[in-house]
């Protein structure tokens, strides 16, 4: 009897240790994404230039930890992992990754007609395709996003699904 209050004791002790332990989001370290990459470092995880980013963050400013957020979802973007990976990156579940990445990505879709142009007259078509061939004989580009990304009008063939 006298070692089963012992264990007892012992594990309210524990219990009290644990209690008394920091709270785990006290632990996670946080750190300014800004001032800890160099330039072309920051490129290479975001894809963006620092200045790029600061104005997408100024432009989406509603956001609940909106910094965390925009970062975790650039890093997403960028290295194509998995919402885990991004979760264990931020200090998150991989839920409240998801959730980021969804509501981060909505709000950049919604600043589309702010920042990407893409020709409006037939004239100006006409000259991005010309353009895109001259440089590398690439046919019927119409305009480019991220320098990696091409959007490439099908052949005008009776099945340009094909394509």
């Amino acid at each position: 009897m006298n070692q089963l209050v012992g264990e007892l004791i012992d594990d309210e002790d524990i219990l009290d240790q644990i209690n008394e332990l920091e709270p785990l989001e006290a632990k996670k370290k946080k750190f300014d994404h800004f001032t800890k990459w160099t330039n072309s470092d920051f490129v290479k995880r975001f894809r963006l230039p620092k200045v790029a980013v600061q104005c997408l963050l100024n432009n989406i400013a509603d956001f609940y930890k909106l910094y965390d957020m925009v970062f975790i979802t650039l890093r997403y973007f960028v290295t194509g992992s998995f919402l885990q990976v991004m979760g264990d990156f931020a200090g998150v579940d991989k839920a409240t990754a998801s959730r980021i990445v969804y509501k981060v990505s909505r709000a950049i879709a919604g600043l589309h007609s702010r920042f990407i142009k893409m020709p409006e007259t037939e004239d100006e078509l006409k000259y991005n395709c010309r353009e895109f061939y001259d440089i590398n004989k690439f046919p019927k580009c119409i305009g480019t996003l991220d320098c990696s990304h091409v959007k490439i009008a099908p052949p005008g063939d009776e099945e340009p699904e094909i394509y």
